[in-house]
């Protein structure tokens, strides 16, 4: 990759912004997170907008989108994950100078895939709720 690497957030629930802030920080100390809000709770209009601005701040690059992807064990929990990042690779297919690459994260059980989403414990978020355990209740699509 060039030298100028970014990650990007769309701050969906900002009172979990934090915590993703300092997860990043120990992750991927030397590359900026860009938060981007969402007060409506949009994801690919914010990503869009910000891809605008980058295109027009550096006309001569590439910008390369990279999307992660849950890859589950179970069928039914292929049904629950992933369509917000395939919503936006659809969203970026008509864009010129922009390539979309997926990385798949194999999870091969429950467990994993409560702990790749799990918020921590007394953080949770409007709409969601803890069990006793920390595990995540319900979650939105």
């Amino acid at each position: 990759m060039a030298g100028d690497v970014r990650g990007v957030h769309v701050e969906i629930e900002p009172e979990l912004t934090a915590i993703v802030q300092e997860k990043w920080a120990r992750w991927a100390p030397d590359i900026p997170l860009v938060v981007l809000e969402s007060p409506y709770r949009a994801l690919i209009e914010p990503v869009l907008r910000y891809l605008d601005e980058v295109e027009q701040e550096r006309t001569d690059d590439v910008v390369t989108v990279i999307i992660p992807e849950f890859v589950s064990s179970r069928w039914w929990e292929k049904i629950l994950h992933n369509h917000s990042g395939l919503l936006l690779k659809f969203a970026l297919l008509g864009k010129r100078g922009i390539v979309v690459t997926n990385v798949r994260y194999h999870l091969d059980g429950p467990h994993q895939v409560m702990a790749a989403t799990r918020i921590p414990p007394g953080k949770e978020a409007r709409g969601r709720s803890a069990s006793p355990s920390g595990a995540p209740g319900e979650r939105r699509a």
